[in-house]
């Protein structure tokens, strides 16, 4: 069985400090063809110096076709940020992050499935060498389409109109695993 990746963020520093990942907030719309993500993603910088990071966030590519409608912005200054695509399997954008400050960025994308299963990567917060603050996921599906099995069991769940909801939130979040949609 193929299944959709997405992983999470890679950071490099040009100063030789790194900028914290903080807080995720992730919403995924799921069909039967396609899945798009919608993250907020709160990096913080807790030194007095001006932090310059080149942030690295990889796609899927063992599943899943291409990637496409692709946008990175900078929520907290209201601009959208210049990515660059690091061929099929990824992007990188540069980030610049104030003394003791948070940055808010968002990252849309959309996906043509090729498979019965969607995963989204959570085991890479492992690479930032500590847990999130918060983890919230919501997962949007129309009435049609039916979720056999859940990674993680979502907290809530309810329906509105022709479209089910389901949602799960994290405090002090170390992920053992993925998130993963079969359906």
């Amino acid at each position: 069985m193929r299944l959709l990746h997405s992983i999470l963020f890679i950071c490099t520093s040009l100063a030789g400090q790194q900028i914290s990942f903080d807080k995720e907030d992730i919403t995924f719309y799921l069909d039967s063809e396609f899945i798009k993500v919608v993250g907020n993603y709160w990096f913080s910088n807790q030194t007095n110096e001006l932090i310059e990071s080149d942030i690295y966030y990889p796609f899927p590519h063992s599943a899943g076709k291409a990637i496409d409608s692709i946008s990175v912005y900078n929520l907290s200054k209201v601009q959208e940020l210049h990515f660059q695509r690091e061929n099929k399997f990824g992007l990188s954008f540069y980030l610049t992050t104030e003394p003791s400050d948070t940055v808010i960025c968002q990252i849309k994308y959309r996906q043509a499935l090729n498979s019965d299963s969607a995963v989204y990567i959570l085991e890479s917060t492992k690479s930032w060498n500590r847990p999130l603050n918060s983890a919230d996921f919501k997962l949007v599906i129309p009435n049609s389409l039916n979720i056999t099995k859940f990674s993680y069991p979502p907290d809530k769940s309810y329906e509105i109109e022709k479209f089910k909801i389901y949602l799960w939130k994290r405090k002090n979040f170390m992920p053992d695993q993925n998130m993963i949609f079969h359906f």
